[in-house]
Parts: structure tokens; sequence; C-alpha cells
């Protein structure tokens, strides 16, 4: 399993805010934030949802790839009929950058956490989200997607103990960085990625910066 948990939302103080970013607009001292990288990470999820498209047309509802150069790529069916039929879809990208001084005692939480919310969703009978997926990029990098109905139902991670758990008090000392992406498939699983916001979470100093870029 990746040492990641798949819907890790960093929950902050309601002092915090974020920082508003245009379309363009560059921050040279927080260079993951480059609007760059947002094309990259979608070039990527586009990559993701065609092995998923490969996975569900295969009647599968699980499958695990050992990616050549790259490593562990995990993809999780819940509702393969609402995956296939909806018209239209909303997305989550779950792009994390790791600490490499992690501590092994929260890099072991955080895979048994993963394992609790997959098992979570197979088991209901009405899951909120139709499919996950989780691909290492590399030792330090990874990426998530998320496909559900819309991105309302991403609510259903406020209820959960194991999510509040991750990402309130598990996630600062896990990452050094996060792009967290929402966006909308207007044409169902088949169509493009459009991303309509991205927001930044940057945890290398002591209090987490924060930045939302919503005009794409």
């Amino acid at each position: 399993m990746p040492e990641v948990t798949p819907h890790a939302t960093p929950q902050t103080s309601g002092a915090s805010r974020f920082l508003q970013l245009g379309t363009e607009e560059r921050v040279p001292e927080r260079p993951f934030t480059d609007p760059t990288h947002n094309q990259q990470d979608l070039l990527l999820l586009h990559e993701m949802r065609d092995q998923l498209l490969g996975t569900l047309r295969s009647g599968r509802k699980q499958q695990e790839i050992l990616e050549q150069g790259r490593g562990y790529h995990g993809i999780h069916i819940f509702d393969a009929v609402s995956l296939s039929e909806q018209p239209a879809l909303a997305f989550v990208g779950f792009r994390s950058i790791l600490r490499p001084d992690s501590p092994a005692d929260v890099r072991e939480e955080l895979t048994r956490i993963d394992a609790h919310l997959v098992e979570d969703l197979r088991n209901d009978p009405e899951p909120a989200i139709f499919a996950y997926s989780s691909r290492q990029l590399d030792s330090l990098n990874w990426l998530n997607l998320v496909v559900l109905k819309d991105l309302s139902h991403m609510g259903y991670w406020q209820h959960s103990q194991h999510h509040q758990r991750a990402s309130q008090h598990l996630s600062p000392h896990y990452y050094q960085g996060i792009r967290l992406h929402n966006g909308v498939l207007d044409t169902g699983i088949q169509g493009t990625l459009r991303l309509t916001s991205t927001k930044y979470y940057d945890f290398s100093a002591g209090r987490p910066w924060l930045a939302l870029r919503s005009a794409f």
C-alpha cells in the first residue's frame, strides 16, 4: 500500500487565510506553486484516468500496478455503474511532496488510515466516491485521483474519524507541500479533465503557508 492518505485535506485554524493567486501569478520563493506544475499534474491525471478506464472496462474493481521507473499505482473502483453512466463527474487531484525525514510511525499510521478509508468506501452501499487511484511518481512524490459525482460530496470525509486524524494531526509531519486540485469532467469519465481551482499547502516552515488559484 502507498504511504499516503488519498483525501487528506489539511485543516487549518480560522485565522489562517489563503493567499489569492492570479491565473499565471508566480511566487518565486514557493516554486511548487508555479502554474506550469498544474498543467504537468493535469497531464498525469489524464494518464491515471486512462488507466482507470482500462480497469473499469475489464470489469475489475481493483488493480495494483508496478510502473517501470516509478513505482506503485493502485486503482480502486467503488461504484462502476455510476462511474460509467454519470453524464458529468467531478474529480480531486492530490499532488503531494513528502518529507524525506518523516517519522516512521507517522508513515505507518497513514498507510493504515489509507487502507481503512478504502475499505470503508468498498463497504458503503452508496459510496460518495466512485473511484480512487494512488500513483507513486518517485520516492517523495505521489499523485492521487478521486472521482465523484460532484465536489459537494467531498464533505463525506468530514465525517470520517480516520480522515480527521490524518488531516488535522499527521499531514504537517508527513508532507512538505501539497497541490490540491478540484475539477470537473463535463462529459463523464471519458471526457477531458478541467481544473476549476487549486489550493497550495506549504509545510516547510513552522506555520503552514496557504494559497488558492481559482481562475483557469
